[in-house]
């Protein structure tokens, strides 16, 4: 059961597993916040 305050915290959210869990617990009725590190580019490097 889902109310009003329930927050779900994702720690590396950008990456496939991370995206994937992060839509799912919205459909659900989640509040989530994705963290994750900055991206790097080693191209730049």
């Amino acid at each position: 059961m889902v109310t009003d305050d329930t927050r779900i915290a994702i720690l590396g959210g950008r990456g496939m597993l991370g995206t994937d869990l992060a839509k799912i617990c919205r459909q659900q009725g989640f509040e989530v916040k994705v963290f994750d590190l900055p991206e790097f580019d080693m191209t730049n490097s």
